[in-house]
Formats: structure tokens, C-alpha cells, sequence
């Protein structure tokens, strides 16, 4: 029999586990004690050795290091030569020892996968014959038979076997270790800590039917030696053992899937075990496969804070885990998303399996000082999702969640609603138009067709209205400091105040028109202005069109209306409306904002010089000019008599004529308001606050 070196590296895929060769040669050297024990019997407890001796490689400080592994196990015979070169092997399925592990002969792969150089020395006894075999491979031996296994002379009645590993191989550097990460990763410390993790249900399962162990593990660093003990009086006894049923959460009734995960719990003083950190893993064979700690803690500080001074060890066993173990031993051979497709219904997912064990492991590893409604409220406040959101698409609000990843997780539960629903509504339409309406199912398919599309406009309601209504009271905000000279830009801005612009800004960015942008907060002031035809902020007026082929003004308007304030203020001589609205049906709409502080009766006649020069260069186009003068400054004895108090005394209006200023001949209509920005800001608020009360938001 041969082991084809080359190709069992092509056809089994490196592990992603940095410690793979240390839970490899565990636990080879278990199962080895197991069966020189139940052979031939064995005087004294399992003993093994770990040495870890790092060694200087280059100029420049590089280092690469050396493993070795001894324990007084079985050594190897004539059947386990005969096992370790074959490569699917099923010796150890035979032997029917309580507690040895099932072996399929791909660990020894992952050695050859790490290491270039590989040797064994072993010394074994069998029906009272010693005999004491090595074996040395290296980088480039393609193969290893029995015969590679050479029998020497030199026995000391010992047994025991040594595997030693020397060398990583450059793509184990590129692949699996960071940069100056190996002398950290494989220190004695770590090693360590990550057997006992990894291997502690097997530990205690070997110390409960068999008896006692000691692992030394020895580090070497030139003449500085560190050494580290793991013995039986070091495990931890159970916290607790929990059974939780598998179910998917994806289906619309969360169905069990008939298998179960047994949970066990571990609560490690932090006093006694300093060097820990928090762990979730899945295992298999009683042996850590994979962590999921990141799952629940994301960051590394999180990890090694202790809760409640204690450390967290879950460990997750189910048959699932035992018949999909991969090769690798680095993962399952399970699905990793969820299908609800009938055909897949019986299938496990390594997501359903984590939903699962989320509510359990979260009650463990959530600190008794974590607030869940306070998050819920930021969240509420920053994206416009709340509490009725978070019911509404099953987003639970966990600890170490972020405001903008629970937003993320709702919104795209909708979007993903929104599709499923949106499939289904096209699929029924197309059945329908198969249907013959005279027939009852047309009938019954139209108004299911109807009900459908009214569920799924909820959906649609609650995305967007979430964002809309953040964005909009954030812009009220903004504009209020805005109003209040308090925004940064006002405070701490070393050149001269730009109030004016900055508010205008708000609203609508200046020199551009509904052409340029679709982004504006023009609703601040009415609804309803994001319906008409076009909106021009601080832009000539000759520009704005009126359909394809003609604009709405003579060309010389803007001279016109640069002559006409030049005529009193030199300052606004190239004076244009703020913002100017038009629509089709013969109706402008022009807005002043003035910064604060400016008083706003001197610019009444503002609008009246707009609205003249507008009706008289729209070629009979506009006849109804509506003017806002908006500011928060108002000397009310100086109003024109004209002009009446609103029923709630806040602001002014005024209907009067458009008159020629030659001929006194009327040609238009200019309705004129003198407000406060209080006024747009209430009102706008008072709209907001029915969002709100769908969405049944709180801020």
C-alpha cells in the first residue's frame, strides 16, 4: 500500500484552522492511548508533549519553527503502518474502542499541507515483541509506502511515538498566517488555551472513562524556554447542557427541521482562566470545527472582556454536525443560506442552524448593562425605524448591533418583501389574462390579484416613508440653526456671515433649476411645489423654458430686471428671484428668504417689481403671480396699510392688481405674503408628524 502525497494535496483542500496540525496530532495520540490501553493495557496515565522550538531563517529577522509532538501511545505496528498509508482509511472504525475517533486518514494530509519536513520515531510493543521503526519525509517525496518505514536497533523499552513537523511551506505564510503572526499564534500560551477550547469535550469524556492526562507544551525561543501545562484537574465542569430544536425562520410558519443541538455551557472565571476569551463553536467527534463567536461578538475587545467575570464557552453538538464534517475539518458540508424551495424543504442550513442558537447564546453573552430600548430609539431617531418596523419584518435588536446595520437588516427585509411580493403580483396578472372573464375563477382571481397588491403596498409605505421622514425632519433641523445663525459654517466661519445663502441653500441649491437637480427641500414651504413644471433658483430667467421649442420670457428680461434694481440699490444690481416656480397653467410662484436679522417690509416692493416685470416679458404667458417674502425680522409699524394680519397673527397677505406703471392698465395678479421661517418650519412639522404616526415613530 502507498500514501500518494501529491495526490492527496490536490484532492483535499488546505485548513483554514492555523492550529489544525496541533488537534491532528491530539488527537492521533488519544487514540493511540486508547488503544495501547484496551490491547495490552498500560501502566500510568496519557502523557503528551508538545515542543515548539522557533528558529531564525534570514537576515532580516524571519522565522519558521518546528513541532514536535510525544506521547506513550500504542506507537506503530505493523496495523497502523498499514493504516497511515492508506488514505481512506477505516482501521480505526474496526477496532470498536470506546472514544476513539473515526479516521478517514485526511488529517495526516493537513500535515503535508503545512510542512515541508516530516518524521516519525516510534517505539512499539506487541505480544511482548519491542520494536522501534522511523520514517523521514521530505518536500519533494511524491509518495510513502510501508517499506519507507525503516526498523532500527537502538530500542529503550520505552513506548512511545514523536511526530515531528519542520518548515512551514511559503504558501502557509501567504495563505494562512498574517504577517509576524506565527510566533504569537503558535506560542505555548495560545497553544494551550486552544486545546483546551477545542478539545474539551473529549478531554472530559477521555478523564470520565479512562483516567488522567498531562499535555506539556513546550515553547523554545534560542536559549529562553516557556512551558505550559493542561492536566485533568484543569477541566471545567458543565454550567449547563441545553437542547434546542433546529427550525428555519425563513418559512412563513419558522418550521422545526426535526433535529436537535445539544448545547454546552461553560462559565470560566476570569481570575482562572486570564488568558481566555469568549467562544461559540460548532463541533463534531467532540472536537471544536469551527468558531462563531464573530457571529455574536464582533470585535476583538468584546471577545476578551469578561462577562459578568466570567468567560463564555458554548459548544454546539448535533448529528448534523457529525455526518457533514468536512475533510479539512474547517467546516460542514451543509448549505450556507436557507432554501424554502419545496424540494429542498428537509434540508439543513448552517443559517438556520445560527438563527437558532441566537436567542439561547444572546441571553449568555449580552452584558446586564446593555439597554436594547435606548438602542431602539437612536435607531428610531437617525433612520426613521421603529419598534412597529422592527415587529413588523422580525429584526431582533441584539447587543453589539449598530443603529445603521439593524436599519439595514429592516430596510432590506422590505426590499426583499417587496420583490417576493412584487413576483407574485406579476405571476397572478399573468395568469389572469390566461383566464375567460366570463368565467367565476376570473372573478375570484381579480379580487385576490387586488388584495395582494394592497398588502404589498404596506411594505413599500414603510421603506420609504422611514427614510423620507429622517431626511425631512433632519433638513427642518438644519434649517432651523440655519434661521438661528448656529450651524458651524455661521459660528465659526472667519470670512463675512453668508446667512442668506446658506438658508437658501436649504431649500434649493442655488443657480440651478428642476433641470439640474431633483434634490431640494422645497416642500419645507408647500407640498405641492414639487408638482410644478419647473423651479429655478437664483438662474436667469431668460433660460427657463416653456416647452421644446420656446422659452417662457424675452430674451431681455434679465437686462430688463437688472436696470430695474440697479435704478435703487447698486449692491443688487444683478438681482434675481430666489427661487421663481412656474407652471403650464399660467402661474408663478416667487420666494424671497432673507437672512436673519433683515427686516422684511423694506422688501416688499421686491416682489411687486418681479411680479410686473414677469407678467410683462411672459408674452401673456403668466397672469397670477403668487409672492412669498420669508425672514424672522418685522417692523409692523412700517407695514403697508394694505396688507391684512392673518387670522393667527403671525404674518401679512395682500391681494392687489398688477398694474402698467404708464398706462394703469391691469395684466396680472400678485397675491403677497410676508411670513416667518417659524411659520414654514411649524407647518411643515405638523405634515411630518402624520409620517410619523403611520410609521408610529417616537422622535
Amino acid at each position: 500500500m502507498t500514501l500518494d502525497i501529491r495526490g492527496g494535496l490536490k484532492n483535499t483542500t488546505i485548513s483554514s484552522n492555523k492550529y489544525v496540525v496541533f488537534e491532528e496530532l491530539l488527537t492521533n495520540s488519544i487514540d493511540s492511548y486508547l488503544i495501547r490501553k484496551n490491547e495490552a493495557g498500560v501502566n500510568g496515565s496519557l502523557d503528551i508533549a508538545f515542543d515548539i522550538e522557533f528558529f531564525p531563517t534570514g537576515l532580516l529577522g524571519e522565522v519558521d519553527v518546528r513541532v514536535t509532538c510525544t506521547d506513550n501511545g500504542a506507537g506503530f505496528g505493523d496495523e497502523q503502518i498499514k493504516a497511515f498509508v492508506t488514505k481512506d482509511t477505516t482501521y480505526k472504525d474496526y477496532l470498536k474502542i470506546p472514544g476513539v475517533g473515526r479516521c478517514k486518514g485526511a488529517g495526516r494530509i493537513q500535515f503535508f499541507h503545512y510542512f515541508k519536513e516530516f518524521s516519525i520515531s516510534s517505539v512499539s510493543c506487541f505480544n511482548q515483541e519491542f520494536k522501534k521503526v522511523k520514517l523521514d519525509v521530505g518536500e519533494f517525496n511524491r509518495d510513502i509506502s510501508e517499506d519507507d518505514f525503516k526498523v532500527v536497533d537502538d530500542i529503550d523499552l520505552n513506548v512511545k511515538t514523536t511526530v515531528a513537523l519542520e518548515g512551514l511551506k511559503e504558501n502557509v505564510f501567504d495563505k494562512i498566517f498574517s504577517e509576524n503572526e506565527l510566533q504569537e499564534v503558535y506560542s505555548a500560551k495560545l497553544v494551550k488555551n486552544h486545546i483546551l477550547v477545542s478539545s474539551l469535550q473529549r478531554l472530559i469524556y477521555f478523564v470520565e472513562k479512562v483516567g488522567d492526562f498531562k499535555i506539556t507544551i513546550r515553547e523554545r525561543r534560542g536559549d529562553e524556554t516557556k512551558i505550559e501545562e493542561l492536566v485533568s484537574s484543569d477541566l471545567p465542569t458543565p454550567s449547563s447542557t441545553t437542547s434546542i430544536e433546529i427550525t428555519c425562520q425563513h418559512s412563513e410558519d419558522s418550521k422545526p427541521k426535526n433535529q436537535h443541538m445539544q448545547v454546552i455551557r461553560y462559565s470560566l472565571p476570569a481570575i482562572d482562566y486570564s488568558e481566555l476569551q469568549h467562544e461559540v463553536a460548532l463541533c463534531a467527534n467532540s472536537a471544536s470545527v469551527i468558531s462563531i463567536i464573530h457571529r455574536f461578538l464582533r470585535t476583538k475587545s468584546e471577545r476578551n472582556k469578561p462577562i459578568n467575570n466570567s468567560y463564555e464557552l458554548i459548544l454546539v453538538e448535533s448529528e448534523v454536525f457529525e455526518n457533514s464534517v468536512n475533510e479539512q475539518r474547517d467546516g460542514f458540508n451543509i448549505p450556507q443560506v436557507c432554501s424554502v424551495n419545496e424540494e429542498l424543504d428537509n434540508s439543513t442550513s448552517l443559517q438556520d442552524i445560527l438563527d437558532s442558537l441566537e436567542d439561547y447564546v444572546y441571553t449568555i453573552l449580552t452584558p446586564s448593562d446593555f439597554d436594547r430600548e435606548e438602542l431602539i430609539k437612536s435607531t428610531e431617531s437617525m433612520f426613521g425605524i421603529s419598534n412597529a418596523m422592527l415587529n413588523d419584518t422580525k429584526v431582533k435588536v441584539r447587543y453589539t448591533d449598530t443603529e445603521s446595520n439593524i436599519a439595514t437588516r429592516v430596510l432590506k427585509k422590505y426590499q426583499e418583501e417587496i420583490v417576493k411580493e412584487t413576483t407574485e403580483i406579476f405571476n397572478m396578472k399573468q395568469e389572469l389574462l390566461g383566464l375567460d372573464p366570463r368565467s367565476d375563477i376570473f372573478r375570484e382571481q381579480i379580487s385576490e390579484l387586488s388584495w395582494k397588491f394592497t398588502g404589498t403596498m404596506k411594505s413599500i409605505d414603510m421603506a420609504n416613508l422611514s427614510q423620507l421622514v429622517v431626511r425631512r425632519s433632519a433638513m427642518l433641523e438644519v434649517l432651523q440653526k440655519a434661521v438661528d445663525s448656529l450651524l458651524d459654517c455661521q459660528v465659526n466661519s472667519g470670512r463675512a456671515k453668508q446667512n442668506e445663502k446658506i438658508i437658501h441653500n436649504i431649500f434649493f441649491p442655488m443657480g440651478k433649476d428642476t433641470n439640474d437637480t431633483l434634490n431640494h427641500d422645497i416642500w419645507i414651504l408647500n407640498e405641492e411645489y414639487h408638482y410644478f413644471s419647473h423651479i429655478a433658483s437664483d438662474k436667469a430667467l431668460s433660460s427657463i423654458p416653456w416647452d421644446d421649442n420656446s422659452k417662457l420670457f424675452s430674451k431681455d428680461i434679465d437686462e430688463s430686471l437688472e436696470a430695474l434694481f440697479a435704478k435703487n440699490n447698486v449692491e443688487h444690481s444683478r438681482k434675481r428671484p430666489d427661487i421663481a416656480i412656474f407652471n403650464e397653467e399660467g402661474s408663478a410662484i416667487i420666494i424671497e428668504l432673507k437672512a436673519p436679522g433683515v427686516e422684511l417690509q423694506d422688501h416688499i416692493n421686491d416682489l411687486i417689481q418681479y411680479a410686473r416685470l414677469i407678467c410683462a416679458k411672459s408674452n401673456g404667458r403668466i397672469k397670477k403671480i403668487y409672492g412669498y417674502l420669508i425672514g424672522n425680522c418685522l417692523d409692523e409699524s412700517r407695514m403697508p396699510p394694505e396688507f391684512e394680519r392673518f387670522p393667527s397673527e403671525r404674518g401679512y397677505f395682500n391681494t392687489a392688481p398688477i398694474r402698467d406703471p404708464r398706462t394703469g392698465m391691469p395684466y396680472g395678479e400678485l397675491y403677497s405674503e410676508v411670513l416667518f421661517y417659524d411659520h414654514f418650519t411649524e407647518r411643515a412639522r405638523n405634515r411630518l408628524k402624520i409620517y410619523k404616526e403611520k410609521l408610529k415613530l417616537g422622535f
